[in-house]
């Protein structure tokens, strides 16, 4: 099973290296098929999401979102960084290529 593992901080643990903190405020999988699947709604003092997938899949960001192949791509063991506004209630969706 193809997975998106979601870690949800707060900011930059070290705003002069753009290192993470150690402990994350949440962590998350998310599913990779054929149709999109979201994240469940980020805490509402998340700021940075850390994703990593397994697999290559788009994802999108929002309140409800539904990704598409035309969405953000991510390569196989792809590892990225996304700024998400804080208290929107905003969600990761993921769909595979």
């Amino acid at each position: 099973m193809a997975v998106l593992y979601v870690s949800e901080f707060d900011d930059h643990g070290d705003s002069e290296t753009d290192v993470l903190r150690a402990a994350a405020l949440a962590n998350q999988t998310v599913t990779i098929a054929a149709s999109a699947n979201s994240s469940s709604t980020f805490n509402a003092g998340t700021g940075l999401v850390l994703v990593h997938t397994d697999t290559t899949c788009f994802v999108l960001f929002g309140t409800a979102p539904v990704a598409t192949v035309t969405s953000s791509r991510m390569a196989t063991n792809g590892e990225r960084v996304y700024a998400v506004p804080k208290g929107r209630s905003f969600k990761v969706s993921v769909i595979s290529a």
